[in-house]
C-alpha cells in the first residue's frame, strides 16, 4: 500500500483520473488526484496561473498525507513532480513519469516542444497567455486511441492553458530532486510525446525503473487497467 498523488497534464483536471484512481484503490493504495490551479474546477484564471502556483497545490496534496508519497505526473506534470521534488525530497518516495516530460535543469517544456513537431499541437490566445488544442490535434495526437464517446466526455473539460508555465525553466538539483528515485512509464503509441522522444528523455535522465505499455498519449482514459497493473508493479518494487 502507498500513498499516491495523481498530477494531470496540460488543459485537463484531475477529472481524467476518473477511470484509473478507482482501480488504484482496489489495489490498496490511498490517492489523491489534486486539480492544478485554473484546471478542472479550480477558479483560477489561467492570466494568473504559474509553475509556482501548481507546485504549491501539488505540497499542499502531499502534506494531506502522513508519512511518504509517490507522485505520478503526466505528461507537462513530469515538470511538476520534478519541481516538487526539488523542494520537499524528504516526502517523495519516488517520482513515476507517465509520457511526461523529464527535463534537466535550467530546461523549460516550452523550448523542448519547439524542438520538436510539437510546436504545432497548440495555438496561443489572449497575445500569448494562453494556448488551446485545435479540435483536429485533440482528436489526433491527445486522443488518438480513444473511442468516440471519451473524446465526447473529454472535449468539454479543456481549459485554456496558462502559457507561463510552459515558459519557466526547471530549478533542481541532484542533492535534492535528483536524490529521489524515478520511474518511467514509456506509452509506444503516443503522438503527442513520440517514444523517439522519451526514450530521449530517459536516457539523458536515467530511471531506476522502466516500463513500456501499448498505449497512446491518455492511457489513463483509453488503458486504465493497463496503466494501474504497471503502477502497482512499480510501487510494489519500491516497498520491497
Amino acid at each position: 500500500m502507498a500513498n499516491l498523488v495523481l498530477i494531470h497534464g496540460a488543459w485537463h483536471g484531475a477529472w481524467c483520473w476518473s477511470k484509473l484512481a478507482p482501480l488504484l484503490i482496489a489495489r490498496g493504495h490511498r490517492v489523491s488526484a489534486p486539480d492544478l490551479p485554473g484546471h478542472g474546477g479550480d477558479q483560477t484564471p489561467y492570466t494568473r496561473v504559474t509553475m509556482k502556483r501548481y507546485v504549491r497545490r501539488v505540497i499542499e496534496a502531499v502534506e494531506a498525507f502522513d508519512g511518504k508519497v509517490v507522485l505520478i505526473g503526466h505528461s507537462m506534470a513530469g515538470l511538476v513532480i520534478s519541481q516538487v521534488a526539488e523542494q520537499i525530497p524528504e516526502r517523495v518516495d519516488r517520482l513515476v513519469y507517465v509520457t511526461a516530460f523529464l527535463l534537466a535543469n535550467g530546461e523549460n517544456l516550452l523550448s523542448t516542444m519547439q524542438s520538436e513537431q510539437g510546436q504545432s499541437l497548440a495555438v496561443a490566445t489572449d497575445n500569448g497567455a494562453g494556448l488551446m488544442v485545435p479540435d483536429q490535434i485533440f482528436n489526433e495526437f491527445f486522443y488518438s486511441d480513444c473511442s468516440v464517446e471519451d473524446r465526447a466526455w473529454a472535449k468539454p473539460q479543456l481549459v485554456i492553458q496558462a502559457a507561463l508555465p510552459f515558459a519557466t525553466p526547471l530549478a533542481v538539483s541532484d542533492e535534492c530532486f535528483g536524490s529521489v528515485p524515478r520511474a518511467y512509464i514509456h506509452c509506444d503509441l503516443d503522438r503527442v510525446i513520440p517514444l523517439a522522444e522519451q526514450s530521449g528523455m530517459v536516457a539523458a535522465l536515467p530511471c531506476d525503473s522502466v516500463a513500456h505499455i501499448a498505449a497512446g498519449h491518455m492511457a489513463m482514459v483509453c488503458e486504465p487497467e493497463l496503466l494501474a497493473s504497471t503502477i502497482d508493479q512499480m510501487v510494489a518494487s519500491s516497498l520491497q
